[in-house]
C-alpha cells in the first residue's frame, strides 16, 4: 500500500511526499510490515510524515493489524514526534 501527497498548482500537481507499508510473515506469531516515508526538503517540518503515519495506521488497522509497535530503528527525534507509540528516549 502507498499513499502520494501532491501539490496542486493549478494545471499540474507537484509531488511533495509519500509513505508505504509492505506487509510480510516474520518467525513471529504477530503480523509484521515495514513503514517508510519520504518528504521533499522544503516541506518537512510541516506535519506531512505525521499525515501519512497516521493514514497508513488507520488503513493497516482496518485491515486487521492487531497495534503498531516501533522497531529499534526509531532513534531520531523526526520519528520518535510521529510514532504512534515512541520508543523510549
Amino acid at each position: 500500500m502507498a499513499l502520494v501527497i501532491e501539490l496542486d498548482e493549478g494545471h499540474t500537481r507537484t509531488l511533495i511526499g509519500g509513505g508505504r507499508y509492505v506487509e510480510y510473515d516474520s518467525k513471529e506469531t504477530v503480523r509484521t510490515a515495514e513503514l517508510a516515508f519520504t518528504v521533499r526538503d522544503d516541506f518537512q517540518g510541516k506535519g506531512i510524515g505525521k499525515l501519512l503515519m497516521e493514514h497508513l495506521t488507520i488503513i493497516g488497522r482496518a485491515k486487521g493489524w492487531p497495534g503498531s509497535k516501533p522497531s529499534s530503528w526509531l532513534k531520531t527525534e523526526g520519528c520518535l514526534e510521529f510514532s504512534p507509540h515512541p520508543a523510549s528516549r
